[in-house]
């Protein structure tokens, strides 16, 4: 499990889309750490979608699955994740 979520921790970093942003009135920042990993990405909040934090940091957007982090900020959303018993 530990290596699914680094793969997928890595792949978020490495294969960040490096579309340009459109500029955004009013966006306000926020803070997204990587609990353990000693990785933290700052920037504007742009979305939450599909699970995602989507954020703008040197004019490209990142999304970030919000269950890899911990939201600083104003425009941070509580993430619940579900456990499924198993038989």
């Amino acid at each position: 499990m530990m290596t699914t979520i680094k793969k997928v921790m890595s792949a978020v970093l490495l294969a960040a889309a490096a579309m340009t942003a459109p500029a955004m009135v009013g966006a306000k920042e926020i803070t997204l750490i990587f609990e353990g990993q000693g990785i933290t990405l700052v920037g504007e909040f742009a979305g939450f979608k599909d699970g995602a934090y989507i954020i703008v940091n040197n004019n490209q957007e990142l999304y970030v699955p919000a269950v890899l982090v911990r939201c600083e900020g104003d425009d941070c959303f509580e993430v619940v994740t579900a456990q499924v018993a198993q038989n």
